[in-house]
This record gives structure tokens, sequence and C-alpha cells, in this order.
């Protein structure tokens, strides 16, 4: 009964007019694909092709699979469902023309967007463009829908009578083993540190190649630190692509006599916890320290929260960076100056911050994960104190040091059974505002282990010759607005990307900063402050020195699939996909709010300034 009702629809779906019609947008669909890879071609233009093969042949595939699959998505979504309704020629036709005529002119417009600005077009970037950009678009959709209205009826006339599926048959094939191989290799380059593939990834729109980092370690399939340690060499070589950071090459005047530098950063500490009763270490050193009161993070999450802090770049650039396996200026300034480097995390580097890739690429024998007996947060920030402490005063004492420590109790709300106590619920108390003072515990805890590391470094007389930075990542929400945001990398409101930052620094009087900071502004900072760069900040990042009067007017920070740009007083947030929305300080939508072109310029032309044009 059902294969006789299965034969019944086939018959019924490939009969008379609607066969011929599906016959014609199957071979007219496929024209537009060789037209498409053709207009496609500037994405290869603008790309640094890599030398060896294996990333050659990864290229063409994964350029050819992704073009013909979005041209064939189009079909498939909306001709295919609209020829199974309504099989006229004069309906089919005509949509099928408008359609790859109006996708051909889209991927052409963005083609040159990209080769000049190194970003794809959405519907924040369309506010933007010019209406010689609009016009072009218009020009180009006119030439594209009359070549392709002449090419609908030669297809009519010389393809619909074709019988077989031999054509049909090849194409498919062909188009499901270059997806294959595409996904395939990137999941091994990406475990294997093998950039001359990975770096790729951001070239074409919507191109998202598969990863199974954490899925072959986990298995025992792969062993990530060996894989760093065997190609890391090779992968820092081939690091060439599309990027030129610095802009310029950068002068110093400082070659000796450097000051050890210390960053501690806590998972998820927002700005407004540094009260005595939550946090009283650090609420007591902001009184002897410089101290700004109005900072931000760049992201809203580990991965955009440290980049921002290292490179001091929008965290729209993390993807090309992380696929290049390119190291901050900082980083390698600390390395090229013979710093020893203590780097103590609580959470694993190589997994969804990606570290091990980013800010300590360059460090050969980098400590990947910290290991405990109960392997909870507050006993791997236990243990990293201990080891820092052991490392510090176990280290080459003739050279300076540069240490990185990583709390990350706070966002798991986690802490010592002996705190417990100290866990305190206001009366009829909602489950938010219960996590929010097991939260405000965490930090306390956290706090102590502070402490007992400025209390060492006192006690071995390096407080006066050490840069101690002490910020965080991110912030942590509890749905404060009441609209439903909760913990980190949800939204962009204070809560989640407003951060304190603590700094002692040698020589420098302790003050408090009201102006607006981000973590752009503390590599810039460092670079010109302690190394004694020459060059103007914007050389090498995007803020400026901490020191100065300028603050910023726009910020982007990021999240692990979108972003937004920051104003004083409003928020854009901008999707995957091309939508955006516009919400007030409170983070409530507003669609009432102007959007500031000459703003808008100024921070996408921000996100395009390090390729190479």
């Amino acid at each position: 009964m059902s294969s006789t009702f299965f034969v019944m629809l086939k018959q019924w779906l490939l009969s008379g007019e609607r066969k011929k019609l599906f016959r014609w947008s199957g071979w007219f669909f496929s024209y537009t694909c060789l037209l498409m890879l053709i207009v496609s071609l500037q994405y290869l233009f603008a790309y640094s092709v890599p030398k060896d093969v294996i990333a050659v042949i990864y290229t063409i595939a994964a350029f050819i699979s992704h073009i013909v699959s979005i041209n064939f998505i189009f079909w498939i979504v909306i001709i295919i469902p609209l020829l199974v309704v309504m099989p006229v020629r004069k309906i089919i036709m005509p949509a099928s023309i408008l359609i790859s005529s109006l996708l051909l002119s889209f991927i052409l417009l963005d083609t040159l967007l990209f080769a000049e600005n190194r970003f794809h077009i959405n519907l924040l970037t369309l506010t933007i463009l010019g209406w010689k950009t609009w016009g072009f678009g218009i020009i180009y959709l006119f030439i594209f829908s009359i070549f392709n209205f002449m090419v609908s009826g030669w297809i009519w006339k010389r393809f619909t009578e074709i019988k077989g599926g031999l054509p049909a048959f090849i194409i498919i094939t062909t188009e499901i083993i270059l997806l294959a191989f595409t996904h395939i290799t990137h999941i091994w380059a990406d475990a294997c540190y093998f950039t001359p593939v990975t770096r790729f990834t951001n070239t074409l729109p919507l191109f998202y190649p598969a990863t199974a980092r954490s899925f072959l370690q986990n298995r025992g399939y792969i062993n990530i630190e060996d894989n760093r340690k065997r190609n890391l060499v090779n992968a820092i070589k081939s690091q060439d692509g599309e990027l030129v950071y610095p802009a310029k090459p950068l002068v110093y005047s400082r070659t000796d006599s450097f000051p050890n530098i210390l960053i501690i950063a806590v998972d998820a500490m927002r700005a407004d916890m540094i009260q005595r009763d939550i946090m009283p270490f650090l609420y007591e050193l902001t009184d002897s320290s410089i101290y700004c009161t109005n900072h931000y993070s760049g992201g809203n999450s580990t991965r955009m929260g440290v980049f921002s802090m290292f490179y001091g770049l929008p965290v729209t650039y993390w993807q090309y960076f992380e696929s290049n396996h390119k190291a901050p200026v900082l980083m390698n300034k600390i390395q090229q100056e013979n710093f020893q480097t203590g780097i103590f995390c609580a959470i694993d580097l190589d997994k969804q911050s990606s570290l091990d890739r980013t800010v300590f690429v360059s460090i050969p024998d980098l400590r990947m994960r910290t290991v405990t007996k109960s392997q909870t947060p507050y006993s791997k920030d236990s243990a990293i104190t201990d080891e820092w402490i052991k490392w510090l005063e176990s280290r080459d004492k003739s050279k300076p040091f540069f240490g990185f420590i990583f709390y990350d109790s706070p966002p798991g709300v986690n802490f010592p059974p002996q705190y417990e106590s100290q866990v305190t619920y206001p009366q009829n108390s909602t489950r938010d505002q219960k996590q929010f003072s097991k939260y405000k515990v965490s930090l306390r805890y956290v706090d102590s282990l502070i402490g007992m590391v400025f209390k060492n470094l006192v006690q071995n007389n390096l407080l006066d010759k050490t840069v101690l930075i002490i910020t965080a990542d991110h912030g942590q929400e509890f749905n404060e607005n009441n609209s439903g945001f909760r913990g980190h990398g949800t939204g962009y409101s204070n809560y989640q990307v407003k951060v304190p930052l603590i700094i002692h620094w040698p020589g420098k009087k302790p003050v408090k900063i009201f102006k607006r900071t981000s973590h752009n502004d503390l590599v810039a900072s460092l670079i010109t402050y302690l190394f004694g760069c020459s060059n103007p900040s914007m050389d090498y990042c995007s803020g400026k020195e901490l020191f100065s009067v300028e603050q910023w007017d726009w910020l982007i920070v990021g999240s692990y699939y979108n972003y937004a740009i920051l104003q004083p007083d409003q928020i854009i947030v901008c999707y995957p996909g091309g939508y955006f929305e516009v919400r007030d300080t409170n983070y409530i939508v507003n669609s009432k709010m102007v959007l500031k072109q000459s703003m808008l310029s100024e921070a996408l032309n921000e996100t395009g300034r390090f390729f190479k044009k």
C-alpha cells in the first residue's frame, strides 16, 4: 500500500509541465552555480593561497562546495516547493531568474566589500553603504536579470526534453565528496594546529567548517598537547595569511631593567563587586592602586574577554588570529625580552577559550590544564595559587617574569564547603537572587586567594618590582533587568561586560580613573609605558593609553557567536546572518533609537584595518 502511494506521488510530482519545469530549474541553477563561482573568484584574489598541497586542495574544495551549496539551497528551499504547489512556467521561470540574479548581485557586492574591508554584507553594514554602492547593485541586478533571461530560454529549448539522470548524479556525487573532504580535512587541521587550512575559514560568507577537537581528545583519538608541541613551530612559521599585524614595525626605546608583570584575571568578576563586604582585599587595594571605575571588557565570554585583554583589538579579529595562530604584540615583546613565563589557569586552555592558539600560542611548553583530585573550580583555584607561589620561588631570579593567573570559581558559584555558612539569602528570594548570593561568596573566596598572591609578592620584596594587574574576562548577570538575561555570553548589558581594573604600577601614583576605559587601553598602556614603544597605539591595537584624557566613543565587544557595538547611550547587537537590534543602556530593545552613520562607519572600518589590502 505504501509503495503504491509513493509511486503515485512520484508520478504526480514528475508528470507533464511539472517534470519539464523541474528539469529546467535543475539545469538553470547548475548554470547559475558556474556563474556564481566565476563571480566569487574575488574571494580567492583577496586571499593569500598557501603553498602546501593539501591546503591548496582544501581551499579549492571548500570554495567550490560552499558556493555551490549556497546556490542550490535557494533552489531546494524556494523553487522546488513553489514548483510542487504551482507548476506554472510563467511563475517558476521569473522567480528563478529573480532569485539567481539577486543572489549573484549580492555575492558580487559582497566580494568587493570583503576585498576592501574584510567583512561581509549584513543588515548593519547595509546601513553604511552609500548611494553609489546601491546604484551599482541595481545595475548588477539589471545586467544579471537580462543575461539570465536569455540563458533561461536557451536552457528551456535545449535541456527540458533530455532524459536520464547521469548529469544530476555526477553533480550531486561531486558536491557530496567535496563537502565531506572539506569538513573532514578541517577537523584534522584544527586538531593538528595546521594553519594553512584553518585560516581560510573567514574568507567565504556563512562558511562554518566542522571541528571536533574536544570530541577526539575526550575519546583518546588525539592528544592535543602532543599535537601542539609537534606542530607549533610550523604553525607559527606559516601564519602570514591576510593579517598585517602590527601595521608598522614597532620601535622601542627601553631595552633593559624591565619590571615584572603579573596579570590576575577572575572569571566573571563584574565591576560592582568591588565592595568591602564582598571582596574586602580588592576593595582596600583600590586605595593604593590605579583604579579604573568605568572599565569594560572586549567580550562577554572568556575567549573574547582575554583576547581583548592581550591584543587590544575588536573581537571580530579573533577568528583570524586563532586560525593563523598569531600571537599578540604584547606576548611577542615579553618573550623577546626573555621574560620567564608562568601561566596558571583553572580552565583548560585548549577548550572554548582557545588560548593555546591565540594569546599563548608562542609559548612552547604551555601548561594546558590544571588537574586536581576533585576537579572542582574552587580546588583548581586553590591549586594554581599554590603552584604559582612555588613557581615564583623556584624561578631564575636574574630574569624578569611574566605571570598570568586565571581563577574560575565565580561563574559556577563554586567555593569550599567551609564558605557555605557565609551564604545569606534575602527574604522570599528568587532562584536568581539565591544564585547571586552564592556568586558573591565565590568572589569572596577568590578575593582571599588574590590576597595570598599579593602577600607573597610583599614577602619576597617583589611588589615594588612588579606591575600587578587585576581584572576580569567578563561579568555575570542574574536577570537584574528582568529581561531574561542570565550568566555571561548571553547579552551586552553592563552586568556582563563592565569589569574591574586595578593596577599596582611601581613609580605611578594611586589614582581613580573615571573616564570610559577598556581592555584595549590596557595593551596600549603596557606597550607604551612599560616597554617604551614610540609608535602610536593605532599601529598595534584599537585602544588609547589609560593615562591619557581620551576615552572611547564606541567599543566593539563580542561573544562566541555574535558581537555588539557599545556606545554611551545605546548598544547595537549584531547577530549571525545579518540581523541586528538596538538596545538602550538598560538593555531594552528600542526601535526608535537612531543609528549614527559616522560612528558605524568608523567602528566597522576598524574591524578591517589590520588586513592586507
